[in-house]
């Protein structure tokens, strides 16, 4: 509900915007070991609303290092798909906010990249996640990432070495 209320076009973001921001950051700190619908609920609140706000995605990036690594998991999953959806959906932005979030996203790629990376190079159950679900959990943000287009700028060449395209072809194996 408070996804679409910040989707919604004619309703205006509170302001400041960054205390919603703030809320729905301690929000995702303290449920991130809750239920794990809760958990994608409040990330995708708090993408929309990166999207929608004045200091956007790199201001939500500014926040993240203080989440723990399943919530941010799930925040890097569901981000690049809110801007997808923002791209082919009818939410109210402008395609000036698209480009910019677009742009902010990609910029940040090669260090979300290397978060999967260290979260795929992890031993065993980590946080009580087993490490089927952690994989799936990897795979899936790695998705949302390839879709927005975080390998478009990579060489052929290094492309098909890297690591995380070995996690997943590995991970698709078992």
């Amino acid at each position: 509900m408070l996804r679409r209320k910040i989707q919604s076009p004619g309703a205006p973001l509170p302001d400041p915007a960054g205390e919603l921001l703030e809320a729905l950051l301690v929000a995702a700190r303290r449920f991130c070991f809750g239920p794990p619908r809760l958990l994608t609920q409040i990330c995708l609140a708090l993408a929309a609303l990166a999207v929608r706000a004045e200091g956007g995605v790199d201001g939500l990036f500014a926040r993240m290092p203080h989440l723990p690594d399943l919530a941010l998991l799930e925040l890097l999953t569901v981000l690049p798909e809110e801007v997808a959806q923002d791209q082919s959906g009818n939410t109210g932005v402008d395609s000036a906010a698209r480009c910019r979030s677009t742009r902010e996203l990609l910029a940040h790629a090669p260090a979300v990249l290397e978060f999967l990376l260290a979260q795929s190079e992890k031993p065993d159950a980590v946080d009580g996640v087993p490490l089927h679900e952690r994989s799936r959990r990897i795979l899936r943000c790695l998705l949302s990432w390839v879709r927005v287009g975080c390998f478009s700028e990579m060489p052929a060449a290094v492309l098909a070495v890297h690591p995380l395209l070995t996690f997943a072809f590995n991970s698709l194996q078992v």
